[in-house]
């Protein structure tokens, strides 16, 4: 991205704050910098200020879309930077033998992770030798995918289906460029020596032709050298190595896969293709993901509210925690695998943990009041009682004082609540 404020892209812009995009045009330069909204979105852009606009909010690392997965689109080395815009898709091999098995892996696979589904996101699809059988897959797999297969072969699969196609090398580069030229698809480049990578990159760029890096994994070392020394030299402004990379984990050793793996999504991994649905592999991995992609600009927060857990009714206890996400679905976890039929007062401290909301004053006695105020807890429960986390007990007078209503002060650790509420809720 060349554009450091939006006022360099508002100077390009009509000026009008017509709002048919939405919002103003200091807004709309705004978003455009945040990848909140689309330059198609302003209706009134000449063709001269619509090119410069689009090269000032160019990523640096070139984004690339293929059967509905978006790869690349990345602007920094490190998250704390900026951030990170797009997970990189997990992919997992399959082939015309085994793809429908393979299929249903993937589809089932799910991780809940603080309150969201994590899935993987497609297949790769390799072919074995059965012509038939590969177009066949192409046409039944309902999920996104990129192709492996000789250019002869590509050239029948492009008429079934547009995708990523691999994997091109110094020996048959020639024939998939003719072949992505021809169907204007993105290709997958593949070397585990740099200065062939280069070689490809330049004679695909040379053709507007994009492509992925994949600089092979034989081994993590030397592959993560690679990798480092291809994102560097792009975010710096070398075009041949500003495109995504992808990296394919296909070890027997199980720790080493999910080493590798977690290695990859932390540096520098656009793509990531997988030898098969391994839980041991896929788990932590899919989880390092959701966390190294979460925008550090943005409080990792629910909504504040009064929540039901059960089915609580007037005599039912009432919890009282911080937003911050993990804290929340923590406790809202554990309330109800202790089958707790309760309510659970959440309170705005800016998608703080209740440790340092406390320290940092967010988490108070008016904060309390207000939220009882706000979602009308009076008049869901007969009693006034609130019960706080272990780690606020030092505001327990003050609460009382700025409430009216009754303080418990529970335990530290809330998986040590149903114990704890039997000694003390009747």
């Amino acid at each position: 991205m060349k554009a450091k404020s939006p006022l360099e892209i508002y100077k390009l812009l009509p000026k009008t704050n017509c709002m048919k995009c939405g919002t103003t045009c200091m807004g709309f330069a705004t978003n455009l910098i945040q990848r909140k909204q689309k330059l198609d979105e302003c209706p009134y852009l000449d063709e001269k200020a619509r090119k410069k606009i689009a090269e000032l909010i160019e990523p640096n690392i070139k984004e690339i879309e293929f059967d509905g997965l978006v790869v690349g689109g990345e602007e920094v080395l490190f998250r704390h930077e900026l951030t990170f815009f797009n997970k990189p898709p997990f992919l997992i091999k399959a082939n015309e033998q085994n793809y429908e098995e393979v299929v249903k892996e993937v589809k089932s696979y799910k991780k809940i992770y603080i309150g969201k589904e994590l899935k993987l996101d497609g297949i790769l699809l390799e072919f074995k030798g059965d012509k038939d059988k590969f177009l066949r897959a192409l046409k039944e797999i309902d999920l996104s995918l990129a192709i492996v297969a000789p250019p002869n072969v590509l050239k029948s699969a492009l008429e079934v289906r547009r995708t990523a196609i691999g994997y091109a090398t110094v020996e048959n580069y020639e024939d998939f460029l003719e072949v992505a030229k021809a169907y204007e698809v993105p290709v997958m480049i593949k070397s585990n020596d740099l200065r062939e990578l280069k070689f490809l990159a330049e004679k695909f760029r040379g053709e507007g032709v994009k492509y992925v890096i994949n600089p092979v994994l034989d081994r993590i070392s030397s592959c993560y050298d690679r990798v480092i020394k291809i994102r560097v030299n792009g975010i710096k402004g070398d075009r041949d190595f500003a495109y995504p990379i992808m990296v394919e984990i296909d070890f027997d050793d199980v720790f080493y896969s999910a080493m590798a793996s977690m290695t990859f999504v932390c540096r520098y991994a656009d793509l990531m293709v997988f030898r098969e649905v391994n839980p041991l592999v896929l788990m932590p991995s899919i989880v390092l993901r959701e966390n190294i992609y979460t925008d550090p600009r943005v409080p990792v927060a629910v909504e504040s509210g009064l929540y039901k857990i059960g089915n609580p009714n007037g005599n039912a206890p009432v919890f009282v925690t911080t937003n911050f996400m993990l804290t929340y679905y923590t406790v809202k976890t554990d309330l109800e695998s202790a089958g707790i039929d309760c309510y659970l007062l959440v309170i705005d401290t800016g998608g703080i943990c209740v440790g340092a909301s406390v320290a940092s004053g967010r988490f108070n006695a008016n904060a309390v009041k207000e939220a009882l105020d706000k979602f009308k807890v009076e008049e869901r429960v007969k009693h006034r009682k609130l019960i706080i986390p272990g780690l606020a007990s030092r505001l327990k007078g003050a609460i009382e004082d700025a409430t009216g209503w009754e303080v418990l002060v529970g335990p530290v650790d809330s998986s040590a609540i149903k114990d704890w509420l039997e000694k003390v809720w009747s």
